[in-house]
């Protein structure tokens, strides 16, 4: 899918037509879905619409409603204290979780923001000094993340969720880059396997 569309304005008339396309990746969304206990949707009331959509039935669905992004994740880490205090278990968590969660700066956000001023190019030299102090200061906090969820792995408090196997990529959907690359390699892998067993025999 082109980038332009990537960044289209979500609508629900844009909803409904991702809920149709096959590489909106919404089945494996819903497949996803299915295996979770419980759920929560957060974002805007469209984006959580279409989630809702997509996943179809499912006993225990709660989501956020509030006007910004803020009380959306505010929400999101009362939501997931909760099902901490309930289960009692160490939960799996991704670096993204971690750090929205305590509202940190990932890697992520620090990339879109130095692809940002990359395309605004040309611009003045209080717009480039600004741009290198603020690209300077994500860097920094985003490694700071890293730091704190490994630490938080360390002691225990979390667990990270286990790396996807390269057949497992393989898998994905076949609209997917990483998909079409992991192929390529295991393909390759599995070509030098029977040159080595051809020339051991």
């Amino acid at each position: 899918m082109p980038i332009a569309d990537y960044e289209q304005r979500m609508t629900p008339s844009r909803a409904a037509e991702l809920l149709r396309l096959p590489t909106s990746n919404h089945a494996a969304f819903a497949e996803a879905a299915r295996g979770a206990d419980r759920i929560l949707l957060a974002g805007g009331a469209i984006y959580r619409d279409a989630m809702r959509r997509a996943i179809g039935q499912h006993p225990s669905i709660a989501e956020t409603d509030g006007g910004g992004i803020g009380i959306h994740r505010q929400q999101l880490r009362r939501w997931l204290a909760v099902d901490r205090d309930t289960t009692g278990a160490v939960p799996v968590q991704s670096l993204d979780a971690f750090a929205c969660e305590r509202g940190l700066v990932t890697m992520a956000e620090a990339r879109g923001h130095i692809h940002a001023g990359l395309r605004s190019a040309p611009t003045t030299k209080t717009f480039r000094r600004w741009y290198e102090s603020e690209t300077r200061r994500l860097l920094i906090e985003a490694g700071r993340t890293a730091s704190l969820y490994q630490a938080a792995i360390d002691a225990g408090t979390i667990i990270a969720p286990p790396r996807a196997t390269l057949e497992e990529i393989a898998n994905g959907h076949p609209d997917l880059e990483s998909t079409h690359a992991a192929r390529r390699v295991l393909e390759k892998r599995r070509a030098r396997r029977e040159l080595t067993e051809r020339e051991a025999a």
